[in-house]
């Protein structure tokens, strides 16, 4: 399957160019688990365990993510359009 760049999915992506290095909640990002899942259904995103680096746990009911390789070269694409 090849996805659909929408016009919400490409501000998510936008939103999601500091988060490649590590995992993240939605709402760092500012974004809501349905934008998640159509990323996820993209394979520009995936499920991650909450990193054990850190010195505490943001309380939070959604799950942590992670910018999967194809994410990291969609936002590369991205940030060298002009914009």
């Amino acid at each position: 399957m090849t996805p659909t760049l929408t016009k919400a999915r490409r501000r998510a992506l936008m939103k999601l160019r500091r988060f490649t290095a590590s995992p993240f909640i939605a709402s760092q990002a500012g974004l809501k688990g349905p934008t998640m899942i159509t990323l996820q259904r993209c394979g520009w995103v995936e499920r991650a365990e909450p990193p054990s680096n850190q010195p505490f746990i943001i309380a939070s009911n959604g799950s942590y993510w992670r910018v999967t390789p194809t994410g990291c070269a969609a936002i590369e694409a991205l940030t060298g359009e002009q914009e």
